[in-house]
């Protein structure tokens, strides 16, 4: 996949997305701390901006992920799917969380 620019908005609704898919089951494993810190080489972010997204309310976080075009949705969908399946298991809860993304970010999965 082509290196995409994402801007520091966009960066952090993308971490705030996947933060959310993480948090999904009640769990953070170690394989989703990993996986977390390759999106951070993919994204060019600091970890610190974890923090900094997590100040974002649902309604920012949507605009901007609906604001993002196609080839960006397409990256998110990917790291949402691999972050749901980094511990090896994908439940139903993680399953609404990555709905309700999708559905709000305007992606067809």
């Amino acid at each position: 996949m082509k290196h995409l620019q994402f801007s520091l908005a966009e960066k952090l609704a993308v971490i705030n997305a996947v933060e959310d898919v993480i948090l999904a089951d009640g769990k953070v494993d170690n394989r989703e701390i990993g996986f977390m810190k390759q999106l951070s080489y993919f994204l060019n972010f600091d970890m610190n901006l974890i923090e900094e997204s997590r100040k974002m309310n649902q309604d920012e976080v949507t605009v901007i992920l609906r604001g993002m075009p196609r080839n960006k949705k397409q990256a998110l969908s990917l790291m949402i799917k691999e972050m749901a399946s980094a511990d090896g298991k994908v439940d139903d809860e993680e399953l609404r969380v990555i709905y309700n993304i999708f559905d709000d970010a305007g992606i067809n999965s």
